[in-house]
């Protein structure tokens, strides 16, 4: 999968850091593709669970860090 048709929070680093945390456990071949796999996979079952939502609205993001922001100002 070329990371121009993976999610925005999925980048290279994250990718890289799958392939040398997973490759060492697994007995088959574990390459990028693989990776975004298992990425996908557990990125699927923490939003199912409600633990984590990765894909964020970029409007939500604007609101959220406009919001932080107010509630630093003494």
């Amino acid at each position: 999968m070329d990371s121009d048709e993976r999610p925005r929070w999925m980048t290279d680093e994250l990718v890289e850091q799958a392939i040398r945390n997973f490759r060492p456990k697994s007995s088959e071949p574990f390459g990028e593709e693989e990776a975004v796999q298992v990425l996908l996979s557990l990125s699927q079952l923490l939003e199912a669970t409600g633990l984590l939502k990765l894909e964020i609205d970029d409007e939500e993001e604007k609101n959220e860090v406009h919001r932080l922001g107010e509630g630093e100002q003494p």
